[in-house]
């Protein structure tokens, strides 16, 4: 079943939109159905992390890497605080929202939370039992120390206030 979509990381761009591996549920689930695939017969289900968490990970990774979406605004404004700030980065972090991504269909999981129900989930996806690495590459993992600024947090906040709202993430 997984076959029509199994090579679509690969391609660059995808071949439609919703076939990205960003794209939200309401996309894929309109481009299912112009398709003539019926989105009851599929399960959907994607993931929520703690948003500041997030947010400094993509500023750390975008510093390290020139060719990132993220590089340029986490270069010229040289702080997270700045980073969460800039425009290109406030509508792209409101695309990854929860609300953006996630339809009544969709199962939505605590990136932090490797329940028995996650794990039960990865481990039918592949057909085996399996463990889930946990590996976090950000060098200076605290986030908390590098937020010093509380109209940066309260942006964080806002703009993942379904998250928030989800998984009760505090700052």
């Amino acid at each position: 079943m997984l076959d029509p979509f199994s090579d679509v990381r690969s391609k660059t761009p995808p071949p439609v939109p919703w076939l990205h591996h960003h794209a939200g549920a309401d996309l894929i689930e309109a481009g299912m159905k112009e398709t003539g695939r019926n989105p009851d017969d599929y399960v959907f289900l994607t993931t929520v992390r703690n948003p500041w968490a997030r947010v400094f990970s993509a500023y750390k990774f975008g510093l390290k890497n020139p060719n990132s979406t993220w590089h340029a605004p986490a270069v010229s404004e040289g702080s997270v605080n700045g980073f969460v700030q800039h425009p290109h980065v406030i509508g792209k972090m409101r695309g990854h929202a929860l609300e953006s991504k996630a339809t009544k269909r969709v199962r939505v999981f605590r990136i932090e939370d490797q329940t028995d129900e996650l794990l039960t989930l990865a481990s039918s996806i592949v057909g085996e039992s399996i463990s889930l690495p946990h590996v976090n590459t950000t060098e200076d993992s605290s986030y908390t120390d590098a937020f010093t600024e509380a109209n940066a947090i309260g942006l964080v906040a806002e703009i993942f206030a379904s998250d928030i709202a989800f998984a009760g993430y505090r700052f």
